[in-house]
C-alpha cells in the first residue's frame, strides 16, 4: 500500500483539492492515497473528476485507530504514520453509489449522509487503484460543520 497524504478539515471548509490531476496520475500499479482527519465533520463530499482511458477501483475507508505523524515538519509527503491503524471499507455508504473508472472519463459527486457513522470516526481514507489505462484523476472535498 502506498504512504498516505494526510490533510484536516475545519467546521465548514470548500473545495479542498485532495488528488491533483497531473499528467497521468492514474497509471502503472500504484495507488493514490488520501488520509482526512474529520474530528470535526458532520457532512462530507467528494468531487471526482478523472479522464483518459483508466480502468481501476475507488475505495472511501474509515479507522479511529490511525496516528499520523504530525511532528514531521519537512512538508514531504507521502507521509508516514505512526500507527498504521484499522481501516474498514465504508464506500457503500456513500450517496449516490460511488462507480469505479471502466475505460473511459467521468466525474462524479457523492458523499456521505449527514450523521453517517463513517464520518463519525478520526479519519476518513480516499484511494484509487489503477488495474489497466492512464488518465488523470483530480478530487476534491468539502466537510461542513453542522450547528
Amino acid at each position: 500500500m502506498a504512504k498516505s497524504k494526510v490533510g484536516a478539515l475545519g467546521g465548514n471548509d470548500a473545495g479542498h483539492e485532495i488528488i491533483s490531476g497531473g499528467a497521468n496520475n492514474m497509471t502503472g500499479t500504484n495507488a493514490l492515497v488520501f488520509v482526512l482527519d474529520v474530528e470535526e465533520i458532520d457532512w462530507l463530499t467528494f468531487d471526482i473528476t478523472y479522464t483518459g482511458t483508466p480502468t481501476g477501483t475507488f475505495k472511501v475507508e474509515a479507522s479511529n485507530s490511525y496516528l499520523p505523524n504530525r511532528r514531521d515538519l519537512s512538508g514531504a509527503s507521502p507521509n508516514t504514520p505512526i500507527r498504521a491503524g484499522s481501516w474498514k471499507d465504508m464506500t457503500s455508504r456513500l450517496a449516490p453509489a460511488l462507480t469505479n473508472p471502466a475505460g473511459a472519463g467521468g466525474n462524479q459527486f457523492v458523499g456521505f449522509p449527514m450523521g453517517d457513522v463513517a464520518i463519525g470516526g478520526s479519519y476518513i481514507r480516499f484511494t484509487y487503484t489503477n488495474t489497466s489505462g492512464t488518465g488523470a484523476l483530480d478530487v476534491y472535498v468539502t466537510g461542513k460543520a453542522i450547528g
